[in-house]
Protein backbone atom coordinates (compact mmCIF):
# COMPACT_ATOMS: atom_id res chain seq x y z
CA UNK A 1 0.00 0.00 0.00
CA UNK A 2 1.02 2.92 -0.91
CA UNK A 3 1.29 6.61 1.29
CA UNK A 4 1.39 10.23 0.11
CA UNK A 5 3.65 12.28 2.90
CA UNK A 6 3.80 15.57 2.18
CA UNK A 7 7.02 17.28 3.71
CA UNK A 8 6.89 20.22 1.35
CA UNK A 9 7.59 23.98 3.59
CA UNK A 10 6.41 27.63 2.72
CA UNK A 11 8.80 29.67 2.78
CA UNK A 12 7.78 33.78 3.63
CA UNK A 13 10.54 36.02 1.74
CA UNK A 14 8.80 38.71 2.93
CA UNK A 15 10.74 38.61 6.02
CA UNK A 16 14.19 37.57 4.72
CA UNK A 17 16.30 40.99 5.11
CA UNK A 18 18.94 40.56 2.81
CA UNK A 19 18.81 42.00 -0.33
CA UNK A 20 18.77 38.97 -2.95
CA UNK A 21 17.55 41.22 -6.11
CA UNK A 22 20.72 41.29 -7.92
CA UNK A 23 21.07 38.02 -8.12
CA UNK A 24 17.04 37.19 -8.72
CA UNK A 25 17.57 40.11 -11.94
CA UNK A 26 20.69 37.97 -12.86
CA UNK A 27 19.24 34.91 -13.07
CA UNK A 28 16.03 36.31 -14.94
CA UNK A 29 18.71 37.37 -17.69
CA UNK A 30 20.30 33.97 -17.66
CA UNK A 31 16.65 32.50 -18.33
CA UNK A 32 15.59 35.16 -21.10
CA UNK A 33 19.63 34.50 -22.83
CA UNK A 34 19.09 30.42 -22.50
CA UNK A 35 15.61 30.49 -23.51
CA UNK A 36 16.37 32.41 -26.97
CA UNK A 37 19.30 30.41 -27.62
CA UNK A 38 17.46 27.02 -27.65
CA UNK A 39 14.52 28.20 -29.61
CA UNK A 40 16.64 29.38 -32.08
CA UNK A 41 17.92 25.71 -32.51
CA UNK A 42 14.41 24.48 -32.04
CA UNK A 43 14.61 22.73 -29.12
CA UNK A 44 12.01 22.77 -25.92
CA UNK A 45 12.92 23.57 -22.46
CA UNK A 46 13.79 19.61 -21.92
CA UNK A 47 16.88 20.38 -24.08
CA UNK A 48 15.45 17.95 -27.13
CA UNK A 49 13.95 19.31 -30.57
CA UNK A 50 10.74 20.39 -30.70
CA UNK A 51 8.15 18.56 -33.20
CA UNK A 52 9.05 18.74 -36.73
CA UNK A 53 7.08 21.30 -38.43
CA UNK A 54 4.67 19.95 -41.36
CA UNK A 55 6.21 20.67 -44.94
CA UNK A 56 3.44 22.82 -45.86
CA UNK A 57 3.81 24.80 -43.06
CA UNK A 58 7.84 25.29 -44.31
CA UNK A 59 7.26 26.30 -47.30
CA UNK A 60 5.06 28.89 -46.31
CA UNK A 61 7.47 30.05 -44.05
CA UNK A 62 10.32 30.34 -47.05
CA UNK A 63 7.90 32.19 -49.47
CA UNK A 64 7.09 34.88 -46.06
CA UNK A 65 10.99 34.73 -46.27
CA UNK A 66 11.24 34.17 -42.74
CA UNK A 67 14.65 33.14 -41.36
CA UNK A 68 15.09 29.63 -40.31
CA UNK A 69 11.88 28.34 -41.63
CA UNK A 70 11.95 24.56 -40.77
CA UNK A 71 12.84 25.59 -36.91
CA UNK A 72 9.31 25.88 -34.93
CA UNK A 73 7.95 28.80 -33.26
CA UNK A 74 11.28 30.57 -34.50
CA UNK A 75 10.44 32.50 -37.47
CA UNK A 76 8.49 35.78 -36.36
CA UNK A 77 10.24 36.47 -32.79
CA UNK A 78 7.61 36.42 -30.89
CA UNK A 79 8.00 33.34 -28.57
CA UNK A 80 11.66 33.87 -29.13
CA UNK A 81 11.82 36.51 -27.33
CA UNK A 82 10.81 36.56 -24.17
CA UNK A 83 11.12 40.16 -21.87
CA UNK A 84 11.87 40.93 -18.33
CA UNK A 85 8.69 42.37 -17.53
CA UNK A 86 9.39 43.03 -13.64
CA UNK A 87 12.28 43.57 -11.86
CA UNK A 88 13.57 42.52 -8.14
CA UNK A 89 14.17 45.26 -6.08
CA UNK A 90 15.16 44.89 -2.43
CA UNK A 91 11.44 45.16 -1.46
CA UNK A 92 10.24 43.70 -4.25
CA UNK A 93 12.25 40.28 -4.42
CA UNK A 94 10.66 38.72 -7.34
CA UNK A 95 11.83 38.94 -11.61
CA UNK A 96 8.94 38.49 -14.46
CA UNK A 97 9.17 37.00 -17.38
CA UNK A 98 6.75 36.68 -20.44
CA UNK A 99 6.22 36.27 -24.00
CA UNK A 100 5.07 39.23 -26.13
CA UNK A 101 1.25 39.77 -24.96
CA UNK A 102 -0.01 39.43 -28.92
CA UNK A 103 1.53 35.81 -28.43
CA UNK A 104 0.61 34.39 -25.14
CA UNK A 105 -2.29 32.42 -26.78
CA UNK A 106 -0.66 30.44 -29.15
CA UNK A 107 2.54 30.41 -26.91
CA UNK A 108 -0.17 28.51 -24.13
CA UNK A 109 -1.38 26.06 -27.17
CA UNK A 110 2.14 25.21 -27.95
CA UNK A 111 3.00 24.51 -24.37
CA UNK A 112 0.12 22.43 -23.89
CA UNK A 113 -0.35 21.28 -27.02
CA UNK A 114 -3.97 21.86 -27.10
CA UNK A 115 -5.91 21.45 -30.08
CA UNK A 116 -4.55 20.64 -33.48
CA UNK A 117 -1.39 22.14 -32.53
CA UNK A 118 1.22 19.81 -31.41
CA UNK A 119 2.64 20.06 -28.09
CA UNK A 120 5.64 21.95 -27.96
CA UNK A 121 6.88 22.57 -24.31
CA UNK A 122 9.52 25.99 -25.65
CA UNK A 123 8.43 27.81 -21.90
CA UNK A 124 10.41 27.16 -18.19
CA UNK A 125 13.86 26.81 -17.33
CA UNK A 126 16.20 24.06 -18.41
CA UNK A 127 17.50 21.84 -15.72
CA UNK A 128 21.18 22.69 -16.91
CA UNK A 129 20.37 26.54 -16.19
CA UNK A 130 18.19 25.88 -12.92
CA UNK A 131 21.04 23.64 -11.34
CA UNK A 132 23.68 26.76 -11.99
CA UNK A 133 21.44 29.60 -11.06
CA UNK A 134 20.12 27.72 -7.20
CA UNK A 135 24.00 26.93 -6.53
CA UNK A 136 24.68 30.63 -7.05
CA UNK A 137 21.35 31.59 -5.24
CA UNK A 138 22.16 28.94 -2.11
CA UNK A 139 26.10 31.14 -2.17
CA UNK A 140 24.64 34.11 -1.67
CA UNK A 141 22.45 33.00 0.98
CA UNK A 142 25.21 31.45 2.52
CA UNK A 143 26.99 34.18 2.84
CA UNK A 144 24.08 36.37 4.23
Amino acid sequence: MRTKIDISKKFNLDKVSFDLSSEINESAKAVVEDHEKRLSFGQGVDGRPMAKLKPLTIQGKRKQGYAKPRVPLYATGTLKDVKITKKASKTNQEARIMPDETRREIGAFHQEGGGKLPKREWFGVTEKVEERLLKRMGRQIERH
